[in-house]
């Protein structure tokens, strides 16, 4: 477990410039303070790993922009991952399954027209992922050459979910990856 405290100078921020174009600026003051833990645990046939990120970020700003938005723009307050593998020796495989999540994010007005207007932002909703994996041991099958199988699903339960946009002539957000299905199998020649 580690706790961190930070003063940032000079953050890139974005700037909406002429005609619905952004530019880079540089000169955001930002204080950030939180947690990281990990824990990881091997208990033979099964290992287990985690690890777990807590932030808090304020922007500062000098006036005339003291009516901007505080919160750094796309980062969660919240992070978590949490994989969980079993080695099936016995059958020849390895079994596994993965769990992340990712906390509420504030995005940026310039790319959503229906913010809140009062508070000038609005914010992307927290998001759990989970995904499935499947590994062979490596076979001796042609000539004493090795085969191997991974089977990999990423996003197995369909959630729909977005990463913060920056980009005003788009006007939304960029959608997350759907369900994914990757096989690969791989022989020693």
């Amino acid at each position: 477990v580690s706790g961190f405290y930070n003063e940032l100078t000079d953050k890139v921020s974005f700037g909406s410039e002429v005609i619905r174009t952004l530019q880079a600026l540089n000169g955001e003051a930002v204080s950030s303070y939180g947690l990281e833990a990990e824990l990881h645990v091997k208990m033979s046939p099964v290992t287990f790993s985690s690890n777990f990120g807590w932030q808090e970020s304020q922007r500062h700003f000098d006036d005339p922009f003291s009516d901007r938005i505080p919160e750094t723009f796309a980062y969660p307050n919240m992070t978590g991952q949490a994989r969980l593998m079993v080695h099936l020796d016995s059958l020849g495989i390895h079994v596994g399954t993965e769990f992340s999540y990712v906390g509420k994010r504030v995005g940026h007005p310039l790319t959503r027209s229906g913010y809140d207007q009062v508070t000038s932002r609005y914010y992307l909703p927290a998001y759990s992922l989970v995904g499935l994996h499947l590994q062979s041991e490596p076979v001796t099958i042609l000539d004493n050459r090795t085969t191997r199988l991974n089977l990999s699903v990423k996003n197995l339960l369909g959630q729909s979910f977005a990463y913060p946009g920056i980009q005003p002539y788009y006007g939304i957000d960029v959608p997350g990856e759907p369900r994914e299905i990757f096989v690969r199998l791989s022989q020693e020649l």
